[in-house]
């Protein structure tokens, strides 16, 4: 059985791909970010179909870590917003180390 091989893309067919403009995938390519070869040494740019989706996929892969990056820096917020608020309240003490402690201490502690 005979296997078809796929013609490697050229650098305006990944830019079709992905999104972006042809000079942004020159610059992943040379910049090794992107797995590419050159058939001469001041050649156009080739990208194998495999490495651009495992590109992509990195890509997919990075965004959703962003994501969760995202949406724990903002529950941690949201801990510190409660505490804060507690402090404002007085529902919840200050320690009498902190309390005596400067103002400008106890701002960079509690940021209130």
């Amino acid at each position: 059985m005979s296997e078809v091989l796929e013609p490697d893309l050229t650098t305006v067919q990944v830019a079709q791909v992905l999104g972006c403009s042809r000079q942004r995938v020159t610059e992943l390519c040379s910049s090794g970010v992107l797995p590419a070869y050159q058939l001469s040494e001041r050649g156009p740019w080739r990208v194998r179909r495999a490495d651009l989706d495992a590109y992509r996929q990195a890509r997919v892969e990075a965004a959703a870590a962003a994501a969760e990056a995202r949406r724990a820096a903002a529950a941690r917020q949201e801990d510190i917003d409660a505490v804060t608020d507690m402090v404002r309240s007085g529902r919840l003490a200050v320690p009498a180390r902190l309390a005596s402690s400067s103002r400008r201490r106890r701002r960079r502690l509690y940021a209130i």
